[in-house]
């Protein structure tokens, strides 16, 4: 398992240029450094980008396999 603490993680890069900000600022939430900061589960469950448009909207492929990565 690679900890948050040892990655430094870009949503600049080609892959995140069709992801939404809303979606971008919920990744950065749950890839926060300090676990008191970091949001649960549930809280990401709720969150209002997935709420809305999780399973309507696929990712990037590259971007799933980046995340499968961690």
């Amino acid at each position: 398992m690679i900890l948050v603490n040892n990655i430094n993680v870009s949503l600049k890069d080609s892959e995140w240029s069709t992801i939404s900000p809303e979606a971008k600022e919920l990744i950065r939430k749950m890839l926060k450094k300090n676990p008191a900061e970091r949001i649960s589960a549930q809280e990401a469950y709720e969150n209002v980008w997935i709420q809305k448009n999780a399973s309507r909207n696929p990712l990037n492929t590259k971007v799933l396999t980046n995340l499968g990565g961690f």
